[in-house]
């Protein structure tokens, strides 16, 4: 498990029933802490012993959890992105083979990209709504038929 200071969580501290620990704010602040510093959800559910489908279906019903979530994806790109830098700085003092530095900046890359598209994705994603009333279209027709 990483360090993280104060916001350290440890299996026994949590060896609440799961129902009161999903209730407890503390819990979810240094959950999402975690995450947000580069751990996965499955990992850090697994590092405290509490089914991943408990945690996932505890973020998924309720909009403010959901939103934390989010919010610790969009920190965990950026943590990825950081350690790129990093790892091409090994590469370039020459601690690191480049073939195995590329292996895990792609795999960085993608996760960042997963994790916060707006922001690390190679896609630009564009959206566009348009409506059509087919009434005045079909009343068009005809009318253009009659001609």
């Amino acid at each position: 498990m990483n360090s993280l200071n104060k916001y350290e969580i440890t299996k026994n501290e949590n060896r609440l029933p799961e129902g009161k620990l999903i209730n407890n704010n503390k819990f979810w602040n240094e959950f999402f802490f975690r995450i947000g510093n580069g751990e996965s959800l499955r990992g850090v559910s697994k590092d405290l012993g509490i089914p991943f489908q408990t945690v996932w279906s505890a973020i998924m019903s309720d909009d403010k959890r959901r939103a934390a979530y989010e919010d610790a994806k969009m920190s965990r790109a950026h943590f990825h992105a950081s350690k790129i830098e990093e790892i091409l700085e090994d590469v370039e003092s020459g601690k690191i083979e480049p073939h195995a530095a590329r292996v895990s900046i792609d795999a960085r890359k993608w996760l960042a990209s997963k994790m916060y598209p707006k922001f690390f994705s190679d896609k630009i994603h564009l959206q566009h709504d348009m409506t059509v009333d087919v009434r005045k279209q079909h009343i068009e027709e005809l009318r253009n038929l009659i001609k």
